[in-house]
């Protein structure tokens, strides 16, 4: 009876918290710049689990740290990092189903590597590929990610009546406290991270916009980078986070196929540990060396930003991770594996009852094709009862 009550509240760990994780993410970077905030929430979960490990008596060598330092930086420093810049500018939906292709790049690596993958896997791959596919090429993905101030400005200017679309608005068009705005919009739109000098401004860009379009007789529409209308730049623009949470899920594939014994230890938290901390160290020196910190305060930060930050580092890697780690002891491995397709499921439903991101048709259809694709791929790659937690990625 205990064991019952333990095994649902552990399947709802991984499967509602891991889901859970995307929309925090995506709060979290509203206030805190992206590599910095992954970075702390890496080095904290890796030394809690290191802390964790220690008390269990176990230890590592220096040659686990070397390669445990290699696939952080695969894994944690390449994908989480690529991921947290991503959902500034992305749904949290859309990410957690871009991140949901682990197991197709996992498939076609060791496909590469002479070991053929059966008929369901390469099934599965076709499937799930087809819905990427889908997905990317569907219009409503780049209309997702609640604005921030340089792309609401490019929204307004693209379906302005002052202006074909397309065509920048005269500045004098323009009301007075956009001016600021323009400038944000120019770093942004040209590539440039936006600075984090002062984040209290984007509720004051924000108002100043929607006051802008009250101005022009129509109201801001929330949660939306950019009208039908958006013009090829702007599409371009959010291209960009898209490929790079794909470039992630590459990165995360080669580097969970490298982290196996006995290049790491076979204890999951000890490894784990220490590929959090590395990766995490590494995050943290991207965030010095991008110039993210440069005018960052921490009195700027929001209190939603931080509980964010907190769920992730605390239920996100610990709660979700110790679940993991239990129902791998005590459940089928096949089992287990359901949360790598549950998850994307449940970060659609959350970033549109929670967030307001549009739940579109075009999302449905891609999100079921991956869903399933994972599915048959996953099928495919159990072994009557080996799985390890290298076959599949979590945030």
């Amino acid at each position: 009876m205990f064991l019952g009550g333990y095994m649902v509240a552990a399947y709802a760990a991984i499967y509602l918290i891991w889901g859970s994780t995307y929309l925090a993410i995506r709060l979290a970077v509203d206030s805190i710049p992206p590599l910095f905030m992954m970075g702390v929430r890496c080095a904290a979960a890796g030394a809690l689990m290191l802390v964790w490990a220690a008390v269990r008596g176990e230890r590592a060598t220096l040659r686990h740290w070397g390669h445990a330092a290699f696939a952080g930086a695969l894994m944690f420093a390449g994908s989480y990092g690529a991921l947290a810049w991503a959902e500034q500018r992305v749904a949290s939906g859309i990410a957690a189903l871009l991140s949901a292709t682990t197991p197709f790049w996992l498939t076609a690596f060791e496909w590469s590597g002479g070991s053929r993958p059966s008929r369901r896997s390469i099934a599965g791959l076709i499937v799930g590929l087809a819905g990427v596919a889908v997905l990317v090429g569907g219009r409503s993905t780049y209309q997702l990610r609640p604005a921030a101030p340089g792309d609401s400005l490019a929204a307004f200017e693209a379906s302005s009546p002052a202006a074909a679309p397309g065509t920048p608005l005269d500045r004098r068009s323009i009301p007075a406290p956009l001016h600021g705005a323009g400038k944000v919009a120019a770093g942004t739109m040209a590539g440039r991270p936006p600075s984090f000098a002062g984040h209290s401004r984007r509720r004051e860009l924000r108002r100043d916009l929607a006051e802008a379009f009250a101005a022009a007789g129509r109201a801001l529409p929330p949660g939306r980078l950019a009208g039908p209308g958006a013009t090829p730049d702007v599409r371009h623009e959010l291209l960009a986070p898209i490929v790079a949470i794909l470039a992630g899920t590459l990165a995360w594939a080669a580097g969970s196929l490298y982290a196996r014994p006995p290049r790491v230890p076979r204890s999951l938290a000890l490894s784990a540990g220490m590929s959090l901390t590395a990766g995490g160290a590494l995050l943290l020196a991207a965030s010095w060396s991008a110039g993210e910190l440069t005018g960052f305060s921490p009195r700027e930060v929001s209190s939603t930003s931080l509980a964010a930050l907190a769920y992730l580092v605390v239920f996100g890697s610990l709660v979700g991770f110790s679940a993991y780690s239990w129902l791998l002891r005590v459940a089928p491995p096949s089992r287990v594996a359901t949360h790598a397709y549950v998850n994307p499921l449940v970060a659609i439903a959350l970033g549109s009852a929670l967030a307001g991101e549009p739940l579109t048709s075009t999302i449905v259809c891609a999100g079921l094709a991956i869903a399933a694709g994972v599915a048959f791929v996953l099928a495919g790659q159990i072994r009557s009862t080996e799985v390890t937690e290298s076959t599949e990625r979590t945030v």
